[in-house]
């Protein structure tokens, strides 16, 4: 029951006046009460047990001693989500076993948050951005970067922010974020390798990668050239729609 300031200890208002039923206690140490509260606004709050009267099961009274000031920090978060998808993956047929998986996200700007991993589906959770602007970038070997900037977070918005869906550019294999003649070199210097590493075959994304293997099947051939040449001339990053 949330009492007046009339009848708080002291005046102070707001206070609560809280009756416990149950079964007979003994002495012991731990907590008599929990309190549960919801922050509308950020900012800092403190809490003190002003008053308390305990008894035991035959009506006596039971001393309590309350204990100190609790002060809590209240703070807006947000969460991010969104789909990384990647140029050619999965292949048809995969015979190296890649996914949509393993594509690094990371946000940047008033904190950093990440790297984070996209799952299976190209899936991705950054979970506790605060208050503040920010890039969101994905990432994969082999592939350009893509960026969504314009990122704001403010008090009072949604909690969740979905960014939909961006499609990676395949053919970066050098990883300077552009597509050309050097890019076709590497494809061509490894044209017919039938055993290559493919991170996103693996469950927990530590795998090597060979990004001349664009579309992760774990062989580099005709499909791997034919997506970078589609490509040729791109830089990045590119924009996240």
């Amino acid at each position: 029951e949330v009492l007046p300031a009339a009848q708080c200890p002291g005046g102070a208002s707001p206070c609560v006046h809280l009756v416990v039923a149950g079964p007979p206690q003994v002495t012991q140490n731990g907590t008599a009460a929990r309190f549960h509260f919801r922050g509308l606004a950020e900012g800092s709050a403190c809490f003190t047990v002003l008053q308390s009267v305990l008894v035991d099961a035959n009506g006596f009274n039971v001393t309590h001693t309350p204990a100190t000031q609790q002060c809590v920090t209240i703070q807006y978060r947000v969460t991010v989500t969104g789909t990384v998808q990647r140029q050619g993956v999965p292949a048809n047929p995969n015979t190296g076993g890649g996914t949509r998986a393993c594509s690094v996200v990371t946000a940047t700007g008033t904190t950093t948050l990440g790297p984070v991993n996209t799952d299976v589906n190209g899936a991705f959770q950054l979970p506790n951005l605060q208050i503040g602007s920010y890039t969101v970038r994905a990432v994969y070997p082999g592939y350009l970067a893509s960026d969504k900037t314009g990122i704001t977070v403010v008090a009072g918005g949604a909690t969740t922010v979905n960014l939909a869906t961006t499609t990676l550019r395949g053919g970066d294999v050098n990883g300077d974020n552009a597509i050309n003649i050097l890019d076709i070199g590497s494809v061509i210097s490894k044209f017919g390798l039938a055993s290559a590493a493919v991170k996103s075959a693996s469950a927990n994304c530590t795998t090597a990668d060979e990004p001349a293997d664009i579309n992760d099947d774990g062989r580099v051939n005709i499909s791997d050239l034919a997506i970078a040449a589609g490509n040729w001339g791109l830089v990045g990053p590119t924009v996240w729609p």
